[in-house]
């Protein structure tokens, strides 16, 4: 089979022939880095690292990409490095306006530094790598693989509800810096949270990660790619076996207690399904069939729901929102102070005793949603910077892609629907640590098909065959 690449890729820089390795280098998969960053997340989350261990990974990806002496980047990429440049502009405030939380600022503003950069060099380690050794399969399967752990994250803390360990980070972090509470849940790892639930006595699942929602935003995020692993593969076993996980997860989904999960969840799985059963150009016979799958699935979902406890579970959390007035007042001075500093913000959340001196101890001004995150910490211009980006990431992927011989446009499509849970996540839940890497390597992903596509397109024109301009150019000589 000829080998084709996509125009952002050398492809002298290409092992010849494909797949294989010249005589001294060394054999290591491409995608070793980012297997043992999805697939070790119970190690980490056990070692107390699940909220840093991002940025480890992306060191040796940066190295990895500086060895290649290139880097590609999609049009309009510039909005999310111009979101950057004002994230690192704006701790500028905390230098120029030092305050008695000094220490703790810049802690904050270092580790969402940290985790920002790492989800860039996600996006680039990905889209600069050539499809053959980085397929876009083998990211779904990784990332689908997380959204399992995560299932069996949140059974193992229905089983083990309020349980604590002692952590590796926890026994080497100082013992003043244990006392912020922040500090203490990123290096202290618990199944659930720590309260029950007023009028349930349910304990939120939230393991193996560090908060509650950061649970449900994970689990929606993913679950794209459980619905993409049910669209792509032909083993009849796999695909059972991914079936039944879903009517599973729907058991720590409810007993998260978050609705923001169900919320973004609900809109991922409904637009993804209906989009597939409708047909269009780009759906195969398999995503076909695979939309009657999850159409069966999530009749079975229902039913579980309506004749099980569950359905009363949900019913009380939607009327019962405890926290919904603080949120509110979050939201409400995110925008006070955003008007105060409009440019460069605050380089990282504000405790609310900033505005009422009064106010009683409680999550900072900038939580709860990566929009009132940004806007605080970082400025209005990184705002605007940032949502375009996602927006351009979105309204980019719509159109699916033609059904193209080495062409996947079932990765392409569920990637897509990915990135749709993470636009509406944004106003209420913080991708960090884990949302904004899962969503930027969809965009990776996405862009990387899409381009492979106009190149595949343009051999195309130039030689009347498909695709023949394209091989023959890359094709050994002599």
């Amino acid at each position: 089979m000829p080998l084709v690449v996509p125009p952002e890729v050398d492809a002298g820089r290409l092992p010849w022939p494909p797949g294989h390795l010249s005589p001294g280098q060394p054999h290591l998969s491409r995608s070793w880095a980012l297997t043992l960053l999805f697939g070790g997340l119970f190690f980490w989350w056990y070692l107390g690292l699940s909220g840093v261990v991002q940025f480890m990974f992306a060191v040796p990806l940066i190295l990895s990409l500086v060895q290649r002496g290139r880097v590609s980047m999609p049009r309009w990429y510039g909005l999310w490095l111009l979101f950057l440049a004002f994230m690192f502009a704006s701790v500028l405030q905390l230098l120029a306006f030092p305050s008695q939380d000094q220490t703790t600022n810049l802690l904050s503003w270092g580790w969402r530094m940290t985790l920002y950069v790492a989800s860039t060099v996600l996006f680039l380690y990905v889209y600069s790598t050539p499809r053959e050794q980085l397929p876009a399969k083998r990211l779904i399967n990784i990332l689908a693989g997380f959204w399992v752990l995560t299932v069996t994250g949140g059974l193992m803390a229905m089983a083990l509800p309020n349980r604590t360990f002692n952590s590796l980070m926890e026994k080497v972090t100082p013992h003043h810096f244990l006392s912020n509470a922040f500090v203490k849940a990123l290096v202290v790892p618990g199944t659930t949270g720590g309260k029950t639930f007023p009028g349930l006595g349910i304990y939120r699942v939230k393991a193996p990660f560090i908060y509650t929602n950061q649970w449900g935003s994970a689990f929606a995020l993913t679950l794209p790619f459980a619905f993409a692993v049910v669209s792509e593969t032909r083993n009849k076993l796999y695909r059972t076996v991914f079936l039944g996980l879903l009517v599973l997860g729907i058991v720590p989904l409810v007993f998260s207690l978050d609705r923001g999960s169900w919320l973004s969840s609900a809109v991922a799985s409904v637009y993804g399904i209906l989009r597939m059963a409708v047909g269009g150009s780009g759906r195969t016979r398999r995503m076909a069939r695979a939309a009657r799958s999850l159409l069966v699935a999530g009749v079975l979902v229902g039913a579980i729901v309506l004749i099980s406890p569950l359905g009363h579970d949900i019913l009380t959390r939607t009327q019962n929102g405890y926290g919904d007035t603080h949120r509110a007042l979050l939201y409400t001075s995110s925008l006070t102070l955003a008007v105060r500093s409009p440019i460069l913000g605050y380089a990282s959340p504000v405790s609310l005793n900033v505005l009422d001196p009064g106010a009683p101890p409680g999550p900072s001004v900038g939580t709860h949603g990566t929009l009132w995150t940004v806007i605080v910490s970082n400025g209005m211009p990184a705002l605007f910077f940032f949502g375009m980006w996602f927006l351009y990431a979105l309204l980019k992927t719509y159109r699916r892609l033609p059904a193209m011989a080495d062409i996947n446009g079932e990765a392409y499509f569920w990637c897509h629907v990915c990135i749709l849970a993470a636009v509406v996540q944004l106003p209420y839940y913080e991708l960090l640590p884990w949302g904004l890497p899962i969503v930027m390597i969809a965009m990776a992903v996405a862009f990387r098909e899409r381009a492979y596509v106009q190149r595949l397109r343009r051999g195309r024109s130039a030689t009347g065959r498909p695709g023949v301009g394209t091989a023959r150019s890359l094709a050994p000589t002599g």
